[in-house]
C-alpha cells in the first residue's frame, strides 16, 4: 500500500524583515513533503499577524506596515505552522554606501560590490542582495542581479587594458 506524501516541515520568508510604514512586502511558503518535495504554497496558505496594529498580513501573504513596531507572522498550510518577524519602522534611507567605489576587473574576472544604506535613525544594514546592480554597457561588463558581482566579459579596445566598471551611483575613474 502507498500512502500519500504529507507534509512534514514548513518554511517562511523572509525569516526577518524590516521595512517602513506603509511599504508592504509578500511572504513566501514552501512546504516539505515525506516524500522530499518542496512545493511553493504561498496561495495556499493562512496567515495571522500577532500585532496588526504595527503589520497586518493580507491573506495571499502581503504584509504591510501599519505603524512603527515589530509583529510576529504565522504563516499555516496543512497542519503545519511556520513563523517569521517584520519589524516597521519610520526611517527612511539617507545614504547609500558601495564599496569598492570603482574597481578595474580582468577580463572574465569577477568583482564583489556591497551596498550599505544609512537610515534617518543612524541604523545601517547590507542591502546587496536587494539592489539592483545595472551595467551600462554589457558588451564591456555585465552585472548578476541581487548579488553585486560583476564580470568583465572583455577588454577595453583603445588601450588594451581591462576596463574599469563602476558601482551604482558612482562616478567612473578619470581617463589616463
Amino acid at each position: 500500500t502507498v500512502l500519500p506524501a504529507t507534509v512534514v516541515s514548513l518554511a517562511l520568508t523572509p525569516t526577518t524583515t524590516t521595512f517602513q510604514v506603509g511599504a508592504t512586502r509578500q511572504l513566501a511558503v514552501v512546504a516539505t513533503y515525506s516524500n522530499n518535495t518542496v512545493v511553493d504554497v504561498t496561495a495556499s496558505s493562512t496567515y495571522v499577524s500577532a500585532s496588526p496594529a504595527f503589520v497586518s498580513v493580507s491573506n495571499k501573504g502581503v504584509i504591510t506596515g501599519v505603524a512603527p513596531g515589530t509583529s510576529v507572522l504565522t504563516a499555516s498550510f496543512s497542519g503545519k505552522t511556520a513563523t517569521a518577524q517584520a519589524t516597521t519602522t519610520n526611517a527612511t534611507i539617507s545614504s547609500i554606501a558601495v564599496s569598492p567605489a570603482t574597481a578595474t576587473v580582468a577580463v572574465g574576472a569577477t568583482q564583489q560590490f556591497i551596498d550599505v544604506a544609512t537610515s534617518s535613525d543612524a541604523s545601517t544594514a547590507m542591502i546587496t542582495s536587494n539592489t539592483v546592480w545595472p551595467s551600462d554597457n554589457k558588451a564591456i561588463a555585465t552585472t548578476v542581479m541581487n548579488n553585486g558581482v560583476t564580470t568583465d566579459v572583455t577588454q577595453n579596445a583603445s588601450s588594451n587594458q581591462p576596463i574599469a566598471t563602476e558601482s551604482p551611483g558612482h562616478a567612473p575613474p578619470p581617463a589616463s
